[in-house]
């Protein structure tokens, strides 16, 4: 948890990425290691 930058939100760009990646097969976790959030955010930005 320590370390993780606090995101109100993502760029449309930024979100665009974050699905093509889930949909490449990447893990919510290596995502959210990515981006340096939490792995809730990346699940709110997918679910969308």
């Amino acid at each position: 948890m320590k370390g993780l930058k606090k995101r109100g939100s993502f760029t449309t760009t930024e979100k665009e990425k974050i699905r093509a990646m889930v949909a490449d097969g990447y893990t919510r976790v290596s995502i959210a290691d990515k981006f340096g959030v939490h792995v809730n955010t990346v699940y709110r930005v997918v679910k969308r």
